[in-house]
């Protein structure tokens, strides 16, 4: 984002970066002369820029300085690194200093986010940082705006976890950490454990790890890994209230398989999104029944088609993800991809499918089946490596058998060659076709391979007018 500063700052007789010996007063003097906005306004801005341009703007100048130093740390992290007693020492002392900065009252209301990790390269738990632990777990309290808190193998005792409870954080991740005490912690509305971490690694006190944090009354989001999926689900089977809280539920796709799975979901019945995740993991590919009692206010689906054939009887999908059961299996037959967009419903608004071979079977059916969806993504998922398009003959397949006459957006990957020029032209040709087969289009987003990462490219159809091509943008991501 480019950012341009009031004239104070450019023109040579105010500057105020040169005149180290002008006060703070003289600066503010300054700035309210030369620019319509005040300190107030500022303070409406910083929160929208990212931190690599709030810290530009602190460096320009005293006054904005002051201004946006406590936006700089929105996000703070502690990772201590240390070998020997004397370094223990030292970093002792830095981190009581930085610990006093960051408490200090106009930084600290701004701290919106701290994460805590204590990963070494073998895995595991060490205690040799215990005093930095609690240090930093009592200093939790001191932050009270403090949104979301993230720890990486740490191991909590009843004081850290008392120090947590004083804390106003509603969102809490974690990463192979073991737990010794069974009180609740309550208060937690977003609990993220999605770490492949070997139980047994976590020591003796690993027995139920989790199960601290599932408060019944508060908690919202689950996103749970394969290492703790069994202690999740069995902590929510035999819990004696129900989690009517809880309306987002992400699991490996293999939990489908538990024998906890069911008594659990029966604990849960206002979840509306149920994300099944794959893991390097062999996945059991046992399909088994969902009773219709099961999640009955479920509108959004994010797995493999053949649970979301399950999930969709008897409920009211909107928004579905058709991802393969793992990495390795890319490509879903055209028929079973067929027959599960069938069996979906009519009121799917937001469909994403990955790993479509056979595109010109697929679009037929989604005209036919789905008369409100307005947003279409396929394979667009370049972790999942799925097959890209060639631009003529995805140009050719959209003029001969069309698009749903109700889509706004829509997205998929292209195998792009050449140029930037190259590229944005194919595109422009794509959403032309796309666009005069469907009225309502607004956007088209494909994604292409290149160096290091895979780039995003956009063209905006609401641009189109008489002969004038669409314009055309470019996102790395």
């Amino acid at each position: 984002m480019k950012l341009q500063f009031p004239i104070a700052f450019k023109d040579n007789k105010f500057s105020v970066r040169r005149s180290k010996s002008r006060s703070l007063e003289d600066a503010q003097q300054i700035l309210g002369n030369a620019t319509p906005f005040p300190p107030e306004l500022w303070l409406e801005i910083f929160p929208l820029l990212p931190v690599s341009s709030v810290v530009s703007v602190a460096l320009s100048c005293k006054f904005l300085g002051r201004l946006a130093q406590p936006f700089v740390f929105q996000r703070v992290s502690f990772r201590p690194c240390l070998h020997n007693k004397r370094t223990i020492d030292r970093y002792m002392e830095r981190l009581s200093h930085r610990l006093n900065f960051l408490s200090s009252p106009h930084i600290a209301r701004n701290v919106k986010e701290c994460s805590l990790s204590l990963r070494t390269e073998l895995g595991g738990i060490k205690t040799t940082f215990d005093d930095a632990v609690d240090a930093i777990c009592d200093a939790l309290s001191l932050f009270p705006n403090l949104e979301k808190v993230s720890f990486d193998g740490v191991q909590f005792t009843a004081q850290r976890l008392s120090a947590l409870r004083a804390t106003p954080s509603t969102i809490l991740e974690l990463k192979s950490c073991a737990i010794i005490d069974d009180n609740p912690l309550t208060g937690v509305k977003s609990l993220v454990c999605c770490d492949d971490l070997a139980t047994q690694l976590l020591g003796q006190a690993a027995n139920q790890p989790l199960s601290s944090f599932l408060d019944p009354i508060h908690l919202q989001h689950i996103n749970v890994g394969p290492a703790n999926t069994k202690d999740i689900l069995s902590a929510i089977a035999l819990s004696p209230k129900a989690f009517n809280a809880l309306t987002s539920l992400e699991l490996p796709v293999d939990a489908m398989n538990s024998e906890d799975i069911i008594p659990a979901l029966e604990k849960c019945p206002n979840v509306r999104h149920l994300a099944l995740a794959y893991y390097k993991v062999n996945v059991g590919r046992v399909v088994r029944d969902i009773p219709l009692s099961i999640l009955p206010k479920l509108t959004s689906f994010d797995g493999p088609h053949q649970y979301a054939t399950r999930f969709a009887q008897g409920r009211s999908l909107q928004d579905v993800i058709l991802r393969p059961f793992s990495n390795t299996s890319i490509f879903c037959k055209p028929d079973a991809v067929c027959s599960t967009l069938i069996q979906l419903g009519p009121n799917i608004r937001i469909l994403d499918i990955t790993a479509v071979t056979d595109i010109n079977t697929v679009l037929p059916v989604l005209r036919a089946s789905f008369p409100l969806l307005t947003s279409l993504t396929i394979n667009a998922n370049p972790e999942l490596y799925p097959r890209c398009f060639i631009p003529k003959d995805l140009i050719k397949t959209i003029q001969t058998v069309g698009l749903p006459s109700t889509l706004e957006h829509f997205s998929l990957g292209v195998h792009f060659k050449g140029t930037k020029s190259r590229i944005s032209h194919d595109l422009a040709s794509i959403s032309e076709a796309a666009k005069a087969v469907c009225d309502r289009l607004t956007d088209v987003k494909a994604w292409y391979w290149t160096h290091p990462r895979p780039t995003w490219v956009t063209c905006d159809c609401s641009s189109m007018s008489g002969t004038a091509r669409p314009r055309v943008s470019f996102d790395g991501r």
